[in-house]
């Protein structure tokens, strides 16, 4: 049995409607739990509540395209760039010191 806390994806597989494939097929990836790879390491069991356009510069590449895509999750922001297609975690100075 697949445990749903194990399922990756990058950025290039989320569409502008919320879905991507997965290795279990298409979904919904809002309400859903993924791990989420990072330099610094791997964001376990990151549930997705909301996703919006990317609407600024992505923070990695700095490219000014904005595709991609902001989720709002239980560890906080996390940018989905298709351009470099990498997620990158955005620190809000107000929560740096808070542990979940």
């Amino acid at each position: 049995m697949l445990d749903e806390g194990l399922m990756q994806i990058v950025p290039k597989d989320i569409k502008d409607d919320g879905t991507a494939m997965t290795s279990i097929g298409l979904m919904d990836v809002v309400k859903s739990s993924f791990d989420f790879p990072f330099d610094d390491g791997m964001m376990v069991s990151t549930e997705i509540f909301m996703m919006t356009p990317l609407v600024s510069d992505c923070p990695k590449c700095l490219s000014t395209r904005k595709d991609g895509v902001v989720f709002r999750t239980n560890h906080g922001e996390i940018v989905a760039c298709r351009v470099c297609n990498k997620f990158v975690k955005i620190v809000n100075e107000e929560n740096e010191g808070e542990e979940e």
